[in-house]
């Protein structure tokens, strides 16, 4: 972890002279913003994420309606992903949003939202699966699509097309709060396994830890779509 840890501090390092916030910094301002809006946080992305955890240890245990909850939870998470893209990139500009105006501003844009995450995710899998690599490149290439959909009112192949062309700009940046992210994810796991003996424990501390990254990347979104923009009116 701590050579991870060196190498996010590095790529950011290598481009310091660019204008943007460090993962660090943003990561800080993103567990200020979940405790502004706790609330629309946890019926949005925490709830169905517990819910479907339940489900599984139930399934481990034999217990039909596992599956079932488990279902639910899956249906439900798929279903918010477009409020939560609402409430992510309105949290990062504090502005305070209820769940039902995430809900009412999220489904304008289901289909779009849902199939530039269906397409880029197929994507990104497919790039793993081939190699390593490619797969890399193109979760850094394609991280902040939904945001594009939603914010700038795109469709899928104009979303995941921006994400492409303005996360040139601040690769480094990007790498860096998806190096932020996978740390959190290894510290959720680690304190998931000490705490190994209860049942769901680990999945259940991994859903809650992860609420702390819950804003890093519209927070980059917003960086790297405003100097992008910048860049192209003084290049005009």
């Amino acid at each position: 972890m701590v050579a991870l840890l060196m190498i996010i501090v590095t790529m950011e390092q290598n481009v310091s002279n660019q204008p943007y916030t460090s993962s660090w910094s943003h990561f800080q301002t993103s567990i200020q913003l979940v405790r502004d809006n706790l609330e629309p946080i946890i019926i949005l992305s925490l709830l169905p994420a517990l819910l479907t955890q339940l489900g599984s240890v139930l399934v481990t245990k034999h217990n039909d309606t596992g599956y079932l909850l488990s279902l639910v939870g899956g249906i439900w998470t798929f279903i918010n992903m477009p409020a939560i893209v609402v409430l992510q990139l309105r949290g990062a500009r504090n502005k305070a949003t209820t769940v039902n105006e995430a809900y009412t501003q999220g489904f304008r844009h289901i289909w779009q939202v849902l199939g530039t995450l269906l397409l880029s995710g197929v994507l990104i899998l497919l790039g793993f699966i081939c190699l390593i690599v490619p797969g890399l490149m193109l979760l850094r290439r394609y991280a902040l699509a939904p945001y594009y959909v939603v914010d700038k009112k795109m469709d899928v192949g104009q979303a995941m097309k921006r994400s492409w062309e303005d996360s040139n700009h601040a690769a480094g940046y990007i790498w860096g709060t998806i190096g932020v992210v996978l740390v959190i994810s290894i510290c959720s796991s680690i304190l998931g396994a000490i705490l190994g003996f209860v049942p769901g424990a680990s999945a259940i501390i991994a859903s809650i830890l992860s609420l702390a990254a819950f804003f890093l990347l519209p927070l980059r979104y917003i960086e790297v779509s405003r100097h992008a923009k910048a860049a192209a009116t003084s290049s005009n």
